[in-house]
């Protein structure tokens, strides 16, 4: 094999049950009248189109199945992506209350679907758990909780999908927060709700899609205290601000802040901050990644860094 052959890498098991893939060749499969002819199979397949097929060649066809016994087939095929013509710079504040806070007002209410499906989901494994093992009546209870699992991750994948693509489309910076999201799954009590509301898909999502739109920009903002300063005075509070503090007075100008729309627009002027007129990012931020015109930036570490920021 190309292990003992090439010497690279070592070999993996491949399990018959749970997810599995196979990849067919264009002479290996055909599209005719909306439906999907594989080699050696005399009958085509039953496919529910997600969108109309493109009058192009299809050179390759992924066949999957996921835990549920779901099937799905997916076509590669090359593309030029639409070049959006966002005229914004907008700041995100990422949470657990609202799933997302902009620097405009915008409150996006955390859906918590994982949540709202744990008394479904606690109940279909109390009757899985009652059926003897080997049966097909406990396979039977496994599919349905494979499914109800898949049901919870479609509609965040959806929720989540709509909401970066709206932002991609509307704006030409984005400003996040750079979350360390491994080290605050450690903490136990928010775990569940940080894991549900899925900071790091969403991140994955912003980071190819304004790759692909050839105009947005994606600005991380990293260790930089977004919450605890003023954006009115610019002055940071002498006093740390908590978590479970949602609403603020600045000491120095007396103004009253939502906790997380003064951090939104605080990223949004930071981004501004480091933006040029023509929209290109100056030489203040460094690059974290170039991939053709895409490029990844992330602002220094450093608080002291920011002389726009009164002490």
């Amino acid at each position: 094999t190309r292990f003992f052959k090439q010497k690279k890498g070592y070999p993996k098991f491949k399990s018959k049950h749970g997810k599995q893939a196979a990849t067919f060749d264009d002479f290996c499969f055909r599209i005719k009248d909306n439906q999907l002819f594989l080699a050696k199979c005399k009958t085509p397949f039953k496919v529910v189109w997600s969108r109309e097929m493109p009058r192009i060649k299809i050179p390759y066809a992924t066949i999957s199945k996921n835990s549920a016994g779901q099937y799905f087939v997916s076509f590669t095929c090359q593309y030029e992506p639409k070049k959006t013509d966002g005229k914004h710079v907008i700041g995100v504040d990422l949470g657990i209350t609202n799933l997302a806070v902009f620097s405009d007002g915008t409150q996006i209410e955390n859906p918590r679907h994982y949540v709202k499906a744990q008394e479904k989901l606690a109940r279909l494994q109390q009757q899985h758990a009652r059926k003897q093992k080997g049966s097909k009546n406990r396979e039977k209870s496994r599919l349905k909780i494979a499914k109800h699992h898949q049901y919870i991750a479609n509609q965040r994948a959806d929720c989540l999908h709509k909401l970066s693509t709206k932002l991609v489309r509307e704006n030409q910076a984005i400003v996040v927060e750079s979350l360390k999201v491994s080290n605050m799954l450690k903490n136990h009590n928010l775990a569940k709700h940080i894991a549900d509301a899925s900071w790091s898909e969403f991140n994955r999502q912003l980071v190819y899609k304004t790759a692909a739109s050839q105009h947005c920009k994606l600005l991380y903002a990293a260790d930089f205290p977004s919450t605890q300063i003023c954006s009115c005075c610019r002055r940071r509070s002498p006093e740390k601000i908590v978590l479970g503090v949602k609403n603020w007075s600045c000491p120095h100008c007396g103004v009253y802040h939502d906790r997380d729309i003064n951090a939104a627009i605080n990223l949004r002027m930071l981004g501004v901050m480091n933006l040029s007129i023509d929209g290109f990012v100056t030489s203040r931020l460094a690059i974290l990644s170039h991939k053709g015109d895409h490029v990844q930036y992330e602002m220094p570490p450093s608080f002291e860094k920011w002389p726009w920021v009164a002490r």
